[in-house]
């Protein structure tokens, strides 16, 4: 490693190429690091000011043609690419204000800006053009367009636009920009061969500079390769991984990350990520394995998020009741049961997988099992996905702290707990709808309260109806001297709960049991929504029911449980 003060003029000066590896990230710089770049090479080519520093280029030297000199730039490459910009802007600004510098040296350096700094024009046609080279891909096309004079729309014509614009609007001394720009101070840092850029990478990293853990995973995975295995490597599988999953591959690798170390990770996971080849770094045979299962992961990944990207109906049914749950944290464990072994499993056997999986989010989130163990679980059951049989059999041992409610315990729990309030209440009854009559579709459900929420009583009657009305809504007629205790104990529990569109919800209110029983208005899309004539089917039994007391809503709890525990088995 050599590490030598330098400045960006004496860096661009020769014959020679600064390329950004594929590996990284696209030019990124906006309007405010373009502006605060600009601020300080206009403080640094003032006569008070004239050194600045303005941070570290890390560089790697490759195999080039004779004569010239070709480095990949490991760090730098933003303000690199962005004093390029601010070179050719200044340039295209003097040639339109030739009256702004009267230095005559100034202005001979002005006018071979492109020749000197930006191009080298003995090698024009081939890929040696250009002193900088961005990425490969857009970034790439449009600097070369724009030093062949074409603008583009995207950061690197933008930023040299503004550049242009900025001069004008402060009316700089083009001699100012230049000797800013000669006189910012940098810290060229050189590697050799034997020198690991990863670790000088993160150390730089580690003051500041704003990368993200996909930044950083993304650059280890590649920056210890040859040229040739990042080019065919990135190509081969990192680019494929970034169109499947463009928007949400932060996500992935913290799943992935997951799924690999079999562990709980953080947010900032890059330190367990490079777990995942343990001293294989720098390996191109262990990177391209990995690579590969990355790819694979990822295209389930990517089809986990649509609701319609697997062939098997059954199977993406489940894995949309699974989505819609809210748990994300399931996801490693999902994708590992949707990789199927390697394909081994069937996928009848990964679909039953998927729904005890379901059941069991569910079973525990109704009856309020704290989540605190749930990641703990997750990493349990990842490592018995081989087969059904191993799977249920981890599933039915996993710690009490961590177990799937059974039956008997949905029904004990059920029986007094508060499921109204549950985030999800309405979706779990509307399911439970769907399964006993799939055409069922409803618009605008809600909740019905069949004991209300607020109880009429002898010492609290309905208020604002006629007098013959007022034991219409007089429910101790129907619970005796115990009415308010009966409603405060029952009235949040399942076996009080149904649905109704809301319109006939607010209709039907807070009236008797026998009045909602026969009620004999029908609704706006032609149903009678009274217990005895409703097509909602978990509101069928209750035209049987004569009296709505405890005994009544706890019998009624045991038959939702019964469906309950049909809809989401315990195995």
């Amino acid at each position: 490693m050599n590490i030598q003060p330098s400045n960006f003029l004496t860096l661009l000066t020769g014959i020679k190429q600064y390329q950004i590896p594929i590996y990284q990230r696209n030019y990124a710089w906006g309007r405010e690091n373009c502006k605060r770049l600009l601020e300080d090479i206009i403080r640094a080519g003032t006569p008070q000011n004239p050194n600045h520093f303005i941070g570290s280029v890390i560089i790697r030297e490759e195999s080039a043609p004779v004569g010239v000199s070709v480095y990949s730039v490991i760090d730098g490459q933003q303000r690199m690419t962005t004093i390029t910009l601010l070179l050719l802007a200044l340039m295209e600004y003097w040639k339109n204000n030739p009256s702004s510098c009267t230095s005559v040296t100034t202005t001979a350096m002005l006018r071979s800006i492109k020749d000197t700094y930006l191009t080298n024009q003995q090698l024009t046609g081939i890929s040696l053009f250009t002193r900088v080279l961005p990425k490969q891909g857009k970034d790439q096309n449009e600097y070369v367009n724009l030093l062949h004079g074409v603008n583009g729309t995207g950061a690197i014509s933008s930023n040299y636009t503004y550049f242009v614009r900025e001069l004008k609007r402060r009316n700089c001394d083009p001699a100012v920009i230049y000797n800013g720009i000669n006189n910012a101070k940098l810290a060229l840092v050189t590697l050799d061969a034997t020198d690991n850029p990863q670790l000088l990478f993160e150390a730089v990293n580690d003051t500041g500079i704003d990368l993200t853990s996909v930044d950083l995973v993304r650059n280890w995975l590649f920056m210890g390769l040859s040229k040739v295995d990042q080019d065919r490597l990135y190509r081969a599988y990192w680019e494929p991984i970034e169109n499947l999953i463009t928007n949400s591959i932060d996500r992935f690798l913290f799943y992935f990350t997951e799924l690999k170390t079999s562990s709980v990770v953080s947010v900032e996971y890059y330190g367990e990520f490079k777990k995942c080849l343990g001293l294989n770094a720098g390996n191109a045979t262990a990177i391209e394995s990995l690579l590969k299962e990355l790819l694979r992961y990822a295209g389930l990944f990517s089809k986990l998020q649509s609701k319609n990207g697997f062939s098997d109906p059954a199977l993406q049914k489940v894995i949309n009741n699974i989505v819609e749950s809210g748990k994300d944290l399931f996801t490693p464990l999902i994708l590992k049961i949707l990789d199927r072994n390697g394909n081994t499993l069937s996928v009848a056997d990964a679909t039953s997988m998927l729904r005890y999986l379901e059941a069991y989010i569910v079973r525990r989130d109704m009856i309020r099992v704290p989540t605190n163990t749930l990641s703990r679980a997750m990493i349990a059951l990842s490592g018995h996905c081989t087969s059904l049989s191993d799977f249920i059999g981890k599933l039915k041992v996993l710690p009490y702290a961590q177990r799937m409610p059974d039956d008997s315990e949905m029904k004990t729990q059920l029986l007094l707990g508060d499921f109204y309030h549950l985030p999800r209440a309405r979706d779990y009854l509307d399911r439970i709808e769907k399964s006993l009559n799939p055409a069922f579709a409803l618009a605008d459900l809600t909740i019905e309260h069949i004991l209300p929420e607020k109880i009429c009583t002898n010492n609290s009657p309905k208020k604002n109806v006629p007098a013959t009305k007022v034991n219409d809504y007089n429910w101790e007629l129907d619970l005796g001297a115990q009415a308010q205790a009966t409603h405060d104990t029952y009235q949040h529990t399942l076996g009080n709960l149904t649905i109704l569109p809301r319109d006939e919800n607010t209709r039907m209110s807070d009236y008797r049991f026998d009045i909602k029983k026969n009620w004999p208005l029908s609704a706006s899309n032609g149903f009678r929504y009274g217990y005895l004539h409703t097509p909602i089917r978990i509101s069928q039994s209750l035209g049987n029911v004569t009296k709505w007391d405890k005994t009544a809503i706890e019998n009624r709890c045991a038959e939702m449980v019964g469906y309950i525990c049909k809809e989401w088995p315990h195995p």
